[in-house]
């Protein structure tokens, strides 16, 4: 199952009855070992671009670890000199820069390898 609002992609292992809240299908999501991936830009264009990146990773930190998710989000940025990825191991945070593709290219291209993953566990 993926999940996607305001610039998330959940990856999760089985199914999400749609009838709970979104704060439950992220509780359900954590106890099942979900991977989530959050488009850095996506989130800052809601905000008409007045969170900066540090308030997006120090929010989305502070997000993981209150469901439970903290060292499976990654957050992607746009763009970047070239394509990389950090771990923040202090924010428990996977930052992922896209190089020459989107974020969401990275997003869709990188959800059915974690689904793989996932469904080796």
């Amino acid at each position: 199952l993926i999940l996607i609002a305001a610039g998330l992609a959940v990856a999760t292992f089985g199914l999400t009855p749609s009838n709970i809240s979104t704060s439950q299908k992220f509780a359900r999501a954590a106890e099942r070992g979900a991977i989530v991936f959050i488009d850095v830009e996506n989130v800052r264009g809601k905000s008409g671009f007045e969170l900066s990146h540090a308030n997006v990773i120090d929010s989305s930190s502070i997000w993981a670890s209150s469901y439970g998710l903290e060292g499976r989000v990654s957050l992607i940025v746009d763009h970047g000199s070239s394509p990389n990825g950090y771990y923040m191991k202090e924010k428990k945070l996977g930052i992922i820069f896209s190089g020459k593709a989107k974020a969401d290219d990275v997003i869709v291209r990188d959800i059915p390898f974690c689904q793989g993953e996932l469904s080796r566990d």
